[in-house]
């Protein structure tokens, strides 16, 4: 575990391989989870010879705040900006980004924010970045997906903040059950990320993720134009890969198929993972880690 300290944070985060003249990789795990998802394909990614740093995002694990000031947001752009501090600290100007779910969409607004640091996207678990400018194209998810995202509703309520304090393992132990119906996880396993959910400003960070700019308390002013411009959904002009479950419990397949793939102007395919579910480099690392490392390799 090592760490590096920005003028907000100590971003901690895992290291897989030795720095080598192949470009640098990024690994941006999702919710409810931490960098240990990315333990698996990230030790096969540096028996490739690769190189790759998993980060704790902010409010997991040992990644910690430094002032009490701070506002303990949650917002997309706040979670792109600490990747690039963490980039700039480690001197890495440009590197692949990797990303499942928040970490998908913490991808996503790198590469729309910062496009000179991408050299090429992957994102796991759908286009969450991308969703309202689908609708004003007129198409609509299913009723099943706005059923499965019964906990962002939850979240906007007042009995969130209780009941994240009072048992957020229980809600993560339920979600990985239900996201990935197939996926038997160890207990040693799922122990280690409810240790890092346990982070106290976790709860703060999660809420914050889940609300409109304008109506999310935590939400932090120096991320303002980032957000407004994240929300004209500019194009992605890396090449990029989607890799996608077919048991997905909440980015359900059809509906992370709607047409998102016109946003990506550098190129994009997916590639879909049948029996598999939500944390796809989890369940499959071996599919996984080949699967990035044919794409890393493709001119």
């Amino acid at each position: 575990m090592e760490s590096i300290t920005t003028d907000q944070l100590e971003i901690a985060f895992e290291t897989h391989g030795r720095r080598t003249t192949n470009m640098p990789i990024m690994l941006l795990h999702g919710f409810p989870d931490d960098a240990t998802a990315w333990n698996e394909v990230g030790g096969r990614l540096a028996a490739a010879g690769r190189h790759a740093i998993a980060p704790h995002v902010r409010g997991c694990g040992p990644t910690r705040f430094l002032s009490k000031e701070t506002p303990r947001s949650g917002q997309v752009a706040a979670r792109a900006r600490d990747v690039v501090h963490l980039m700039d600290g480690l001197q890495i100007e440009r590197a692949i980004v990797v990303g499942q779910d928040w970490g998908a969409a913490t991808a996503q607004a790198l590469a729309m924010l910062h496009p000179q640091r991408v050299d090429k996207l992957v994102v796991l678990n759908g286009h969450g970045l991308l969703n309202m400018a689908v609708f004003a194209q007129g198409k609509r998810p299913s009723w099943a997906t706005f059923h499965a995202g019964w906990y962002q509703w939850l979240f906007q309520s007042a009995i969130a903040e209780p009941l994240l304090r009072q048992d957020a393992a229980g809600l993560a132990r339920y979600l990985w059950q239900q996201w990935s119906p197939g996926w038997r996880f160890s207990e040693e396993v799922f122990a280690a990320v409810a240790r890092s959910l346990a982070n106290p400003d976790w709860v703060d960070v999660v809420l914050s993720a889940y609300r409109p700019p304008d109506a999310d308390p935590h939400a932090d002013p120096r991320d303002a134009a980032a957000g407004r411009q994240l929300a004209t959904a500019p194009a992605i002009t890396q090449p990029t890969l989607n890799l996608q479950g077919a048991r997905d419990g909440v980015d359900l397949f059809e509906d992370t198929q709607l047409g998102q793939e016109a946003f990506y102007r550098g190129g994009f395919r997916c590639a879909r993972l049948e029996g598999c579910g939500h944390f796809l480099q989890r369940e499959r690392p071996d599919e996984v880690a080949s699967l990035l490392l044919e794409f890393f390799d493709d001119a």
